[in-house]
């Protein structure tokens, strides 16, 4: 037979455990971060570009053999600072390098790869790292440097300028416009009319 007295301590006992795990687990949940990956272009050709990856660990837990994920349509042809799992259609798994398996609290691993191009690029998406959703930002996303488009050359048109010479009474009288300019030249008219009494011959 149970006495009462040791019946309430082992109740009060076991509500004292379940509030002590209930009080740790709030505490590392309320502390939990997130772990960032940024993605940035640094090249980019006909056939294909290089880029670059951080991954920052902002929970506040040590991340223990760290394994980042993401969907894209390019074919990454080579790899550095970390290590190509594979790549299934458009799902990429990469591991962490041998000497960076781990990520403390604020650490930082930094990768980059070269893939290859046969359309327009496109960002990777669908981030995760230890099978946990991360998100992409930090550094831009492309630094590829979009065509610039020159206007055609229009033609402007500009009102007549008429220039006339006054000359002495009897005398002729030259008058000078121009009709029309644009860009690269221009149109002109030159009047000349006689004002005296004879007539003009041309000179020798």
């Amino acid at each position: 037979m149970i006495r009462p007295t040791r019946a309430r301590r082992r109740i009060a006992l076991s509500l004292a455990v379940s509030v002590a795990l209930v009080g740790l687990m709030a505490t590392s949940s309320s502390g939990a971060g997130v772990v960032n990956v940024s993605h940035a272009v640094t090249n980019q050709w006909t056939t294909g570009y290089e880029a670059a990856m951080t991954v920052r660990n902002d929970t506040g837990s040590t991340l223990t053999a760290w394994r980042l994920e993401f969907d894209m349509p390019h074919l990454v042809s080579s790899i550095w600072g970390a290590v190509l799992v594979s790549q299934v259609g458009n799902h990429v798994v990469i591991d962490g390098p041998a000497w960076q398996r781990n990520l403390a609290p604020g650490a930082i691993a930094k990768l980059g790869y070269v893939a290859g191009l046969s359309g327009a690029r496109q960002e990777p998406v669908n981030c995760r790292v230890n099978g946990v959703a991360c998100s992409f930002n930090g550094a831009p996303t492309s630094t590829t440097v979009p065509p610039t488009t020159v206007p055609p050359t229009t033609s402007t048109t500009v009102p007549p300028t008429t220039t006339t010479t006054v000359p002495p009474a009897g005398g002729v009288n030259l008058s000078y416009r121009t009709t029309d300019r644009w860009d690269g030249g221009y149109n002109a008219q030159i009047d000349i009319v006689n004002g005296g009494p004879s007539t003009g011959t041309a000179g020798p």
